[in-house]
């Protein structure tokens, strides 16, 4: 797609210092998904939370990539060979490939297709995105995120302190698995928040007026205290490295010490002042004191066991992609005739809905093809981020955001499913959006 027009259309080249018609469409509709879709739910719902915000999230989806291709009528020539060249192209393509093919070898047909839809647009976005968006526009959005995610955030707050709580749930829950505001579980509104958190902190750092600086520094203290308030471990991990990542970019090589110093402070005032944290950092200390690794990964090693056993019986082709939870009781009947011991807590329960782990989860539903292919993907990321630095003066706010989100988005694929809920996934395509971009 080398073209000036094509360029000046979509906002790379700058050509234009208006903004067409269908690019502003494309943009509202990206405003709507990233504003209103963790405001959605439907409580007649089976799925009260997830599924509401999925089908809202792949529709606007679908609704700005229809509009950022009318960009396309200015575009005399489509170069077919640079499209293919695209770097969010390169990297996602091998492995959309083989999700696809699973569809053909699988014994589940209906959780591949219904697997293979989402793949699908959230692909096209991730293609879509890096094309037709320029940076700052991306930027934009992102930071527009703290809106939502300061709603979801008092919300949680106040569900946390039994001052308010919309939603009855049928059986006794957990105080913390009670913590939902409106995303629809602490996971999910734990790895939602982080991405918000780190832009806060950006613009904290560079905002040039008090009342920015308050402004962005309640929002973001009010996200953080409702992350920390869910108790999980997962993503205040990867809040907390992505921070120190973050601020090692904004200070400086010379100054890291003091980033250090930094997140060390604001992480133990709040795992003091959080006396459920606190308990529960105390606990999972003493599980790794007592060896119990699997208690101290709160029964993940389930999960994990399952999904190798998935890859070690389906090893070329996988059991398809969307298919694990699927699979997940065989595996788990299996484990148990071999003498694997599960988490207590998951004794009488035969369903997985996820690995937690992107990448292990790779491996099962798409076999040893699959991990290659993610393999590829995480090559070709790692490359485009390398270009980025060392970053120029005046893009080091964006540089540092890009390398912050990209670490905490691993960490969490590594011990929990990120991708696979649209609240989470949709914000991170973005992110990987602005790593993925056409070079100028």
């Amino acid at each position: 797609m080398k073209s000036t027009n094509h360029k000046g259309a979509t906002g790379h080249g700058g050509g234009n210092s208006r903004t067409p018609w269908d690019k502003r469409l494309a943009l509202g509709s990206l405003y709507l998904l990233f504003l209103l879709a963790p405001l959605v739910v439907s409580p007649a719902a089976k799925d009260s939370f997830r599924l509401p915000k999925l089908l809202f999230s792949e529709t606007l989806a679908v609704a700005s990539l229809f509009f950022l291709s009318l960009g396309l009528r200015s575009v005399e020539r489509v170069d077919l060979r640079a499209s293919l060249r695209h770097p969010a192209v390169l990297a996602g393509a091998p492995l959309i490939l083989v999700a696809v093919s699973t569809i053909f070898t699988t014994g589940h047909p209906y959780h591949v297709r219904e697997g293979i839809a989402a793949l699908l647009i959230g692909f096209a976005s991730l293609v879509g995105w890096s094309w037709g968006l320029a940076g700052k526009e991306k930027r934009r959005l992102l930071e527009a995120m703290i809106l939502p995610a300061t709603f979801l955030s008092v919300l949680a707050i106040f569900q946390f302190h039994d001052l308010y709580n919309p939603f009855q749930f049928e059986g006794r829950l957990s105080q913390r698995l009670g913590l939902t505001s409106l995303a629809g579980g602490s996971f999910d509104l734990s790895a939602y928040l982080v991405l918000p958190i780190l832009t806060a902190q950006v613009k904290l750092r560079g905002s040039r007026s008090h009342r920015g600086r308050w402004l962005w520094g309640i929002a973001g203290g009010l996200c953080l205290y409702a992350l920390a308030a869910t108790l999980t471990m997962t993503s205040l991990l990867a809040l907390l490295v992505a921070s120190l990542v973050l601020w090692s970019f904004l200070l400086g090589a010379r100054r890291c010490l003091a980033a250090v110093a930094l997140v060390a402070v604001v992480a133990g005032g709040v795992a003091l002042g959080v006396e459920p944290l606190r308990d529960r950092l105390v606990k999972k200390a003493n599980d790794v004191a007592a060896g119990n690794w699997n208690r101290f990964l709160s029964g993940r090693l389930d999960g994990w066991r399952a999904a190798l056993w998935m890859f070690e019986e389906h090893p070329w082709t996988g059991v398809g992609q969307g298919a694990y939870r699927a699979e997940f009781t065989a595996a788990k009947l299996a484990l148990i005739e071999e003498g694997v011991s599960f988490f207590p807590s998951h004794e009488g329960r035969s369903h997985f809905t996820a690995a937690h782990n992107e990448l292990l989860e790779v491996a099962a539903e798409c076999g040893g093809p699959g991990a290659l292919a993610l393999a590829w993907a995480l090559v070709v990321l790692g490359w485009r981020l390398r270009r980025r630095f060392p970053a120029p003066d005046g893009e080091r706010e964006e540089a540092a955001l890009i390398g912050a989100g990209s670490t905490a988005l691993g960490l969490l694929a590594l011990a929990s499913f990120p991708m696979q809920v649209a609240l989470v996934a949709y914000p991170f395509l973005l992110l990987l959006s602005f790593i993925l971009e056409e070079p100028s």
